[in-house]
């Protein structure tokens, strides 16, 4: 015995239409065909998995929100601001909110054309 804990096999005939859409959904949510239907049976409908571009949103997010951390702390501490500092982070901000929506806007217009 392999030690596994879930020992039972269940085999499902799909149609070529069903297969390719099991294999769209668990490759949008970048998982197993078994992880993607367990958490069907589980009640969790998987979410399509964030695209590169969103990660690379989100890794710039959190360097201007350490920046921004670093800039508070000194304020603090100093009781003066770096204004030129506050105001590049503060750029940076707005530039990736509005990347970030664009990706947005990006999914949904995909999503609304089937393209998911």
């Amino acid at each position: 015995m392999s030690g596994r804990v879930r020992t039972n096999v269940v085999v499902i005939h799909l149609s070529d239409s069903e297969l390719i859409q099991l294999n769209k959904d668990v490759t949008v949510c970048k998982l197993s065909r078994e992880n993607y239907l367990r958490m069907l049976m589980d009640g969790y409908h998987p979410k399509p998995a964030p695209s590169e571009e969103l990660k690379d949103c989100l890794v710039q997010l959190r360097r201007i929100g350490n920046n921004i951390n670093q800039i508070t702390y000194v304020a603090n501490c100093t009781n003066d601001i770096n204004t030129d500092m506050f105001k590049n982070c503060h750029d940076e901000l707005n530039e990736q909110y509005n990347e970030i929506m664009k990706v947005i806007t990006n999914v949904k217009e995909d999503n609304m054309n089937g393209n998911n």
